[in-house]
């Protein structure tokens, strides 16, 4: 599934014409992406179990080690197999290509709803 969202990514960045990395570029929209879903996960647990005080000290001192941890991860993992990644993706039938921009797509409006939403929600 990860694969198949990078695959995406780098779709859709390549087709910036003025974007002369999309490979790297859709690592880190990934990267972030990622970050932040990890990140909305823990404030939960630690909303609903230790309090918002122990959430603001854990949010600055970890949140940058989750985005560098992920980008160091992404970037040696699906920059190596960009290119198996790509052929694998690119011979989907058109039934399944559509399949896979609905869970991009979802993915990525489902990880910024829920970020600005439980940070709404949560913070009052």
């Amino acid at each position: 599934m990860l694969n198949e969202l990078y695959y995406w990514m780098c779709y859709y960045t390549k087709k910036n014409k003025t974007n002369r990395t999309p490979y790297f570029t859709a690592i880190l929209l990934f990267t972030l992406l990622l970050s932040i879903d990890i990140t909305m996960f823990f404030y939960l647990i630690f909303h609903f179990l230790k309090g918002n005080e122990y959430y603001r000290q854990w949010d600055y001192k970890n949140n940058n080690f989750f985005f560098i941890g992920f980008l160091f991860f992404n970037f040696f993992y699906f920059f190596k197999r960009r290119e198996i990644v790509l052929k694998k993706y690119d011979t989907l039938s058109l039934k399944r290509k559509s399949k896979g921009k609905i869970y991009f797509w979802a993915f990525i409006f489902l990880s910024i709803i829920i970020a600005f939403g439980l940070g709404a929600i949560l913070s009052k």
